[in-house]
C-alpha cells in the first residue's frame, strides 16, 4: 500500500510500518491534511482492500480526535492500530495503543482499566502505582519485541540487560529459591548472546523478549514494596492452604504421599504462578521417582508370580477356593500392575508440560477445579501407594504361609524377625517424621499422641529403674571367701 513499508519479523510474521509527518487521506476527507500523528504501526493485512480502508478510517479519526483536544505527541512516540470485532455489536473497531520510547512506556488517550492486562486476574492485591508501571514498562518491551524496526538496541540498554543476567546467575549461585524465571545454564547462554551483541545496532534480531521477561518479573514479586516477594516459593498475601476432607481422610490409605506432592505443588503454585524451573525440576524428580516404581513393582510382580508357582502354596487345584495366602498374593499382583500402568501413564503425560505456557495451562485447569491441586498430588501419589499396598500384600501372603504350615520353632523364628523388623520401621518412622505444629489433622493428632505415649512410657521406665536401683538389696556386692569366713569347730 502506499505511505506504507511492509516488514517481516525475525520469526516470520509481517507487519507494515507508515511514517510521521506525511499527510494522510481517505474517502472521509476531501483535501490533504497535515498529519499530527506519530509513527503508526500494524499487523494488519494491509494488501486487504478492506482492511486498508478500515485503518485509514481509524487514522482520520484519531488524528481528528488529537487535533480537537489540541493533544501534541512527541517525536519518538508509536501509535499501533488493529482491528477487533465487537462482541457486544459484532462491529469492528479500532484497538490501539501508543509506545513511548523516552519513558520506556505504553499509553492511551482514553482512561484505560488496568484489569486489561492479561495477567491482572493471576496477581492479587495490585494497590501500588510502581508495580503497574512495570507492568506497562514490560508491555513496552514486549511492543519492541513486536515491531523490532521501532527502535534500535543501544548500548544502555545491552548494558542494563547484562547487569540483570549476572546478578540473576549470582542469586543462583547462593540461593535455591531465588526469584529468576530461568535456570543458570540458560541465564549464561542469554549473558553470551548479550555480551555478542554490544557495539552494535540491531533492529531486527534483538534480546526484546529477554528484557520483557525480566521486567515483568518485578510486577509478579511486588518489586521495591513493603511485601516484596523475596523468595520464588514464598506467599506475599501469607495465605496458609488448608486441605479439604478429600486429603484428610485419603492420605493416610496412601501413605502421606499426598501430603508431600501436595506441598510441592503449593510451593510451586505460589500467588498463582509457576515457577519454570521449580517445576522442571519437580517433573524431572517426578519421572524418575515413576521409573523406579515401574521397576520395583516388576519385580514384586515376579516375585508374587515365583511364590504362586510353589507347590505347598498351589495346593488347591483341586478346591474350589484358594488359600488366604493365595489371596493375598493376587491382591498383591493386582496392586503391581496397577502401579506399572499408572506410572508408564503419568510420565507419558508429564514428558509434555516442558513449557511454561503448557505448564500454567494444565495447572490452571486443575486449580479451577473443586479440590484444586489436591488431585493432582492424589494422581501423582497413586504409583507409589499402589507398591507400598503390593508389598505390604505380597508380605502378609508370605506371612500366611509361614504361621499357618509351620511348627512352633518356625513361628517363633519367623515371629521374632517380624517383631524386630517391625520395630526398625517404627522408629526410621518416628525419627524421620517432621513435626509441624498446628497440625488438625486425625492422623497427625493420633500420631502425635502415640510419640507423646511413647516418650512418657520410656521416661516412666527410666524413673522406675532409677528408684529400682535405689533399693539395697539391689545393689550388688564383692563375693566372700569361703575360707576365710568359715568357722572352725
Amino acid at each position: 500500500p502506499d505511505e506504507w513499508v511492509a516488514y517481516v519479523h525475525p520469526e516470520g510474521a509481517r507487519y507494515f510500518y507508515r511514517e510521521r509527518n506525511i499527510s494522510c487521506t481517505g474517502n472521509h476527507h476531501d483535501a490533504m491534511i497535515s498529519s499530527r500523528l506519530p509513527r503508526i504501526f500494524t499487523d494488519i493485512n494491509l494488501y486487504d482492500p478492506d482492511k486498508l480502508e478500515l485503518i485509514t478510517k481509524f487514522m482520520v479519526d484519531m488524528e481528528d480526535y488529537i487535533r480537537a483536544r489540541g493533544i501534541d505527541i512527541y517525536p519518538n512516540v508509536d501509535l499501533v492500530l488493529d482491528l477487533k470485532r465487537n462482541t457486544e455489536d459484532d462491529q469492528i473497531c479500532c484497538a490501539y495503543y501508543f509506545a513511548s520510547h523516552d519513558d520506556r512506556s505504553i499509553f492511551w488517550l482514553d482512561d484505560f482499566n488496568a484489569t486489561y492486562f492479561d495477567r491482572w486476574d493471576d496477581i492479587k492485591g495490585v494497590t501500588a502505582a510502581s508495580q503497574v508501571g512495570y507492568e506497562i514498562e514490560s508491555q513496552y518491551w514486549y511492543h519492541c519485541q513486536q515491531f523490532p524496526t521501532c527502535r534500535e538496541m543501544d548500548i544502555k540498554t545491552i548494558s542494563e540487560l547484562s547487569d540483570i543476567l549476572i546478578y540473576c546467575i549470582g542469586d543462583l549461585m547462593t540461593s535455591d529459591t531465588a526469584n529468576c524465571p530461568y535456570d543458570i545454564p540458560a541465564l549464561q547462554d542469554m549473558l553470551a548472546l548479550t555480551n555478542s551483541i554490544k557495539g552494535e545496532k540491531l533492529t531486527t534480531l534483538s534480546p526484546y523478549f529477554l528484557i520483557f521477561v525480566l521486567v515483568r518479573q518485578r510486577f509478579y514479586n511486588f518489586h521495591g514494596l513493603p511485601a516484596a516477594r523475596l523468595e520464588r516459593e514464598k506467599s506475599v498475601h501469607g495465605t496458609e492452604v488448608k486441605r479439604s476432607p478429600l486429603v484428610i481422610l485419603l492420605s493416610p490409605l496412601l501413605f502421606f504421599a499426598p501430603d508431600i506432592h501436595l506441598a510441592s505443588l503449593n510451593k510451586i503454585w505460589g500467588d498463582g504462578l509457576v515457577s519454570q524451573t521449580s517445576w522442571t525440576a519437580f517433573i524431572k524428580q517426578l519421572n524418575t521417582d515413576w521409573q523406579d516404581l515401574i521397576i520395583n513393582s516388576t519385580v514384586l510382580l515376579n516375585a508374587n508370580v515365583a511364590f504362586l508357582a510353589i507347590q505347598s502354596i498351589d495346593d488347591s487345584s483341586d478346591k474350589k477356593g484358594r488359600s488366604p495366602a493365595q489371596i493375598s498374593s493376587y491382591i498383591s499382583i493386582i496392586a503391581s500392575i496397577g502401579s506399572i500402568i499408572l506410572g508408564l501413564l503419568l510420565i507419558r503425560k508429564n514428558r509434555s508440560k516442558e513449557s511454561r505456557a503448557i505448564t500454567e495451562a494444565f495447572l490452571h485447569s486443575q486449580k479451577r477445579k473443586y479440590t484444586g491441586l489436591e488431585t493432582l498430588a492424589i494422581m501423582y501419589s497413586l504409583p507409589y501407594a499402589l507398591l507400598m499396598w503390593a508389598m505390604l500384600t505380597f508380605l502378609s501372603a508370605f506371612s500366611l504361609m509361614c504361621f499357618t504350615a509351620s511348627d512352633i520353632a518356625v513361628r517363633m523364628l519367623v515371629g521374632t524377625a517380624w517383631l524386630a523388623v517391625a520395630v526398625l520401621v517404627f522408629w526410621c518412622i518416628m525419627t524421620s517424621w517432621e513435626d509441624k505444629k498446628n497440625d488438625d489433622r486425625w492422623y497427625m493428632l493420633l500420631f502425635a499422641f502415640g510419640t507423646k505415649s511413647w516418650q512418657r512410657l520410656s521416661w516412666a521406665s527410666s524413673v522406675h529403674v532409677e528408684k529400682i536401683n535405689c533399693f539395697s538389696w539391689t545393689k550388688t556386692r564383692h563375693s566372700m571367701d569361703s575360707d576365710q569366713t568359715v568357722i572352725s569347730v
